[in-house]
């Protein structure tokens, strides 16, 4: 599923799992249970869409690359979402699901609706 370089196996048909280094270890996240992801200081913490996160080592900039662009976004500079979760946009704000809201910059706004419509 992941090769040795934590690349993303597009081959496999089970879910797909991404590996991330914790202060607790190493854990293997289900990357269509991600919700979004945000950069606080030198941690990025995962938010999943059963409620719970996880808080890990790695930089926002890691997620970029190692994450679909067609599933996941940045919509601000210290965010990623998952945009099989966007449920709208209201004003600064996308609104995910279970009424989450995250920002959304004023810079990305135009990119996001794009994204959002050529893709649904």
């Amino acid at each position: 599923m992941i090769n040795e370089d934590n690349h993303i196996n597009e081959l496999s048909s089970k879910p797909i799992k991404l590996k991330v280094n914790t202060a607790k270890g190493i854990y293997y996240i289900t990357v269509e249970e991600i919700l979004y992801i945000k950069a606080e200081n030198k941690y990025t913490t995962v938010y999943f869409i059963n409620s719970g996160s996880i808080e890990t080592h790695h930089l926002l900039k890691w997620y970029c690359e190692h994450l679909h662009e067609k599933e996941f976004c940045k919509c601000h500079r210290s965010i990623i979402i998952n945009c099989d979760y966007v449920e709208g946009i209201c004003g600064n704000e996308i609104i995910l699901k279970e009424n989450i809201r995250v920002s959304l910059s004023r810079y990305k706004k135009s990119y996001i609706i794009n994204h959002f419509l050529n893709n649904k």
